[in-house]
C-alpha cells in the first residue's frame, strides 16, 4: 500500500461497478478532476480509478451514480500500462480511506458537507440482520 495520501473533489466519470474479490466486495469508480482551464474555455483533466473495499464500498455503490460530485480520501498509487495500443500510460489508482458526497458544494461549503459513517453502519446494520 502507498504513504501517499490524497484528497480529490470532482465528477464520477461513469456509473460505479461493484465486483466480488475473493472474499471481500470492492466498488469501482473514476473520478475526473478538473485542472487547468484551456483558452476555449473547456479544462483539462486528471482522472482517478477509485476503489472502495467492503461494507462502505457496498453502501456506497447504490448511492453514486455518473456525474455525482464527490470528495475522496485515500492512499494513491501510480500504475504503469499498457494500453491497447501497447504504449506504457500511467493510471492513478486511489484505495478509498473515505468519501462524501457534496452534491456540486464548492469551496468553503464542502467543509460543512454532513459525516454519513453513522447512516454506513446502520445501513449496513440492516442489511446483515435481513440476509441472515
Amino acid at each position: 500500500m502507498s504513504n501517499a495520501k490524497i484528497s480529490i473533489i470532482g465528477n464520477l466519470v461513469h456509473d460505479p461497478a461493484l465486483k466480488r474479490v475473493n472474499t471481500s466486495d470492492v466498488c469501482n469508480f473514476t473520478v475526473a478532476v478538473n485542472t487547468t482551464k484551456r483558452e476555449d474555455g473547456s479544462y483539462n483533466a486528471n482522472f482517478y480509478d477509485c476503489s472502495y473495499w467492503n461494507e462502505k464500498g457496498r453502501y456506497y455503490f447504490s448511492k453514486l451514480q455518473k456525474g455525482t460530485q464527490v470528495v475522496v480520501w485515500g492512499d494513491l498509487e501510480v500504475v504503469n500500462k499498457k494500453n491497447l495500443a501497447g504504449e506504457n500510460v500511467a493510471r492513478l489508482r486511489v484505495t478509498v480511506d473515505d468519501i462524501r458526497i457534496t452534491n456540486g458544494i464548492r469551496g468553503k461549503e464542502a467543509d460543512k458537507i454532513e459525516d454519513t459513517t453513522e447512516d454506513v453502519a446502520e445501513d449496513t446494520k440492516k442489511e446483515t440482520d435481513v440476509t441472515e
